[in-house]
């Protein structure tokens, strides 16, 4: 069994909630049976894709890059708060994931370059900020499994389904802010 069966069958009971929840259920087994058959073969150039960014993140981890960074972000720190320098870090993550990064390899890089220690915040509240903000950028990133199974299910296009939880992310991503910002 492959890597992208593997992901595929562990996105099925959420998509099997979405599909129940807009009462469209009654062609899940056909359209799962159709998405093992044609789309996941089709998927495996994506995971080539998938492994060359990992290791362009890599490469980005060489320590000069990151300690440039963190050097700007010392020097800055005395005027920007680090709860401006964690809404930044959230925004990056969510435009890189928007724009065609995969999500892990946006967070992977956002993780890296800011150093919660160095922005003066504290690592368990940067932790679970970084992880909602990588729920938040799941629900709109087309380059992702979840929406591209929901997108196969139901014949539309990722964009679709991406423009359609649009509305629940912003409206996260505004709560997350409000609790970077007032907390």
């Amino acid at each position: 069994m492959s890597v992208l069966n593997v992901i595929s069958l562990l996105v099925i009971p959420f998509v099997s909630l979405w599909l129940v929840s807009m009462k469209e259920q009654k062609q899940l087994f056909v359209q799962l049976r159709q998405h093992f058959l044609i789309v996941v073969p089709n998927m495996y150039p994506h995971l080539g894709i998938i492994l060359a960014a990992s290791f362009f993140v890599q490469a980005l981890h060489q320590p000069i890059y990151v300690a440039q960074l963190n050097t700007l972000f010392t020097r800055w720190n005395s005027l920007i708060s680090g709860e401006w320098w964690l809404i930044v870090a959230l925004m990056l993550v969510l435009i890189l994931s928007i724009v065609g990064v995969h999500i892990f390899v946006a967070f992977t890089l956002t993780i890296n370059i800011f150093q919660p220690s160095i922005l003066n915040i504290h690592s368990g509240f940067y932790s679970i900020c970084m992880l909602l903000m990588l729920a938040i950028a799941t629900m709109i990133s087309p380059f992702n499994g979840s929406n591209s199974l929901m997108g196969s299910l139901r014949k539309e296009s990722t964009f679709v389904i991406c423009r359609r939880n649009l509305p629940t992310a912003l409206t996260l991503l505004i709560l997350l802010i409000g609790l970077v910002l007032f907390i």
